[in-house]
């Protein structure tokens, strides 16, 4: 994965869900628990930072949003954008991913798929990750429009196998397929 990172935007400085988000972006590459300060890590990766305060324009009264660029499947650049806010005292959450709305705790094993929104594209990832005995502990999908593009994020209660993603990349309406343990 090539990751060519425009910009981060740091609301407030939230070292531990950056980090959480960082890892999102370099799927595949771990981030240990309790390792690295998330400035830091984003720094170690390439990824330049700018920290931004602002009031009263987002839904969320704290934001980081991450936009880069990387390589679909495909060998096409595209940009990405993730965006994570912290609810109540520490309790870290992804909300967009792509500009798409989202609830994913950024804690152990995520899959982010993008595909096309069509019927049956849930259902057969449930499947295909059953058949691999692999566990959704959570799942948030959204979607552009109604038969536009839609991203599945998923926390996993286990390790995800290459050729589990290879499967997932298979799948007819998948356009691209992340994996990453935060």
């Amino acid at each position: 994965m090539i990751l060519d990172p425009l910009a981060i935007c740091v609301a407030l400085p939230w070292p531990e869900l950056l980090k959480q988000v960082v890892g999102l972006l370099v799927a595949g590459e771990p981030c240990a628990e309790g390792g690295g300060h998330g400035l830091s890590l984003a720094a170690e990766r390439g990824i330049r930072v700018e920290e931004t305060r602002t009031t009263g324009i987002d839904d969320y009264s704290n934001l980081i949003s991450v936009t880069y660029r990387t390589k679909t499947q495909a060998g096409e650049m595209v940009t990405r954008s993730v965006a994570g806010s912290v609810f109540g005292e520490d309790s870290p959450h992804i909300v967009r991913i792509d500009g798409h709305p989202c609830d994913v705790a950024p804690k152990g094993r995520a899959l982010v798929i993008w595909s096309k929104d069509v019927p049956g594209v849930l259902g057969s990832v449930g499947t295909a990750l059953a058949a691999h005995g692999v566990n959704i502990a959570s799942a948030s999908y959204a979607r552009e429009t109604p038969g536009g593009v839609a991203i599945t994020a998923c926390m996993l209660d286990s390790d995800i196998a290459a050729e589990t993603l290879d499967r997932l990349s298979e799948l007819p309406a998948v356009q691209m397929v992340r994996y990453a343990h935060l």
